[in-house]
């Protein structure tokens, strides 16, 4: 109700307001020689005084001692006049006549070759302003489409507000064409404030354009996936928006928050809101969520690491519906070192095993390998690793398999498997480039100084055995 009477006001008070033309002041200016010399002349030969007319209405009229053409910008009129004019009459066919007399701003008349300004009280400007301060319900008001093109125009010259007001009118309905075409009209009005440097707009935009600007820094992530830094530092500000909209009260950001939160640097400042996004999601059976809160649990993000209760989230999220990607984080969390081990957590990965899941082949493999909960069995955990896909050739390749085998190689001796194998690990798996310098360092083609760079690169992020082999080797 408190919405529709601002409505009901900001509606009245534009029609009022549009009832007279009113002067804001009228002053002589500085005279510009340039401009000067291209003054229009009168009947007589003599300079005209020129009067710029600033208002964004469109269709005014001049009368009176008017020479030629009156020419228009988008926020100006120039109104060329004879010497010795006292007044001048503007006209608008929704206004009243105005006439202007000039002796009422201490000007008696205008004098050849002289400039003068002109400011109306401009209704559009006006609206502007009200059409900001009505925040985001602006949706509730369908604003003239005169009016949206001087917001434009305003903004596209750096007026923040209009900047501000052009965001809040691309609030669209992402289903249809036109909405999405106004949501990508947002965002870009969004990039415009940020190179201005006004990054506090993020947070008064409204929930949907915050989600929205979110998929954007989402987008950037995924373009970055190879720089993990950068790319963690984008999915970090997603996380942070996506957040910032479900408080807002737009759920459906809720998801990807869900599936980004895990890949950002744990919020913090934001994490008793985020476990609390969380709690009340579960009580709704988003498996999502629950999802979400084992990863939380299980790497320590924002809080201590809980082995034991994110088997628990893990469970519940695959108890609402199997899927590969919740059998996978089951079997990841059972054959963690620090779960408390027990028969019905390894008879889960032998039978994931069996239908063919990547991380069960993967686990067991680990199990065989180290000979924990199972006979050691080096050759077993090879067979095994193979069937997790740990080769670049393979689809979705499991990382961690292809460290694995490369380690077993290279203790092996087959330095050419291992190699083959390393190609597979991901780039930011300390351990695999690890073995990747050593390799380098024991090449006899000499690559001693590929293997350093390498090492250094560990040594600045904090990997102890890069900076024992630097200490010792070179």
């Amino acid at each position: 109700m408190k919405i529709i009477v601002v409505l009901v006001l900001f509606v009245f008070s534009y029609n009022t307001f549009a009832q007279d033309i009113e002067v804001k002041k009228f002053e002589p200016l500085e005279k510009d020689q340039t401009v000067l010399s291209d003054l229009r002349k009168d009947n007589n030969g003599n300079p005209c005084a020129m009067i710029q007319v600033q208002s964004f209405k469109e269709g005014l009229e001049f009368e009176g001692w008017v020479v030629g053409n009156v020419e228009r910008t988008q926020d100006m009129y120039l109104v060329y006049m004879a010497g010795g004019a006292k007044h001048v009459k503007i006209k608008h066919p929704d206004y009243p006549t105005k006439d202007v007399v000039f002796s009422e701003y201490n000007i008696n008349s205008l004098k050849s070759g002289d400039i003068y300004r002109l400011s109306l009280v401009d209704e559009t400007k006006d609206i502007v302003n009200k059409v900001y301060k009505l925040g985001w319900n602006i949706d509730e008001y369908e604003v003239p489409s005169n009016v949206k093109q001087i917001i434009t125009r305003s903004a596209s010259r750096g007026d923040k507000r209009a900047i501000k007001a052009m965001i809040q009118l691309s609030v669209g309905d992402e289903n249809s064409s036109e909405g999405l075409l106004q949501v990508n009209k947002g965002l870009f009005w969004i990039e415009k404030l940020l190179e201005k440097g006004d990054s506090a707009c993020l947070d008064s935009l409204p929930a949907e354009m915050m989600y929205w600007y979110s998929h954007n820094l989402l987008y950037a992530g995924i373009r970055n996936h190879e720089n993990r830094e950068k790319e963690r530092e984008l999915y970090t500000k997603a996380c942070l928006y996506l957040l910032k909209a479900c408080l807002k009260g737009f759920n459906e950001a809720g998801d990807d928050f869900f599936e980004y939160y895990p890949q950002s640097n744990g919020l913090p400042q934001y994490k008793t809101e985020a476990r609390r996004l969380c709690l009340d999601s579960i009580a709704v059976g988003n498996q999502k969520a629950f999802t979400c809160l084992g990863i939380i649990c299980e790497k320590g993000i924002s809080e201590t690491v809980n082995i034991e209760e994110a088997a628990r989230w893990y469970k519940k999220a695959n108890d609402i519906g199997p899927t590969v990607y919740t059998r996978s984080n089951l079997c990841r969390i059972y054959g963690n070192k620090q779960y408390p081990f027990d028969k019905e957590s390894l008879s889960f990965i032998k039978n994931q095993a069996l239908e063919g899941l990547q991380e069960a082949f993967f686990q067991l493999g680990c199990m065989y390998e180290e000979g924990r909960n199972v006979p050691k069995d080096i050759d077993k955990a090879i067979e095994l690793y193979k069937q997790a896909k740990p080769t670049i050739y393979d689809t979705d390749n499991h990382r961690g398999a292809a460290y694995r085998l490369a380690k077993i190689y290279y203790d092996r001796n087959d330095l050419k498997q291992a190699e083959e194998y390393l190609r597979g690990t991901d780039s930011d798996d300390l351990d695999a480039r690890f073995l990747q310098a050593i390799m380098l360092y024991q090449d006899t083609r000499n690559y001693k100084v590929d293997a350093f760079n390498i090492l250094s690169d560990l040594s600045k992020k904090g990997y102890q055995k890069a900076k024992d082999f630097i200490k010792n080797n070179y």
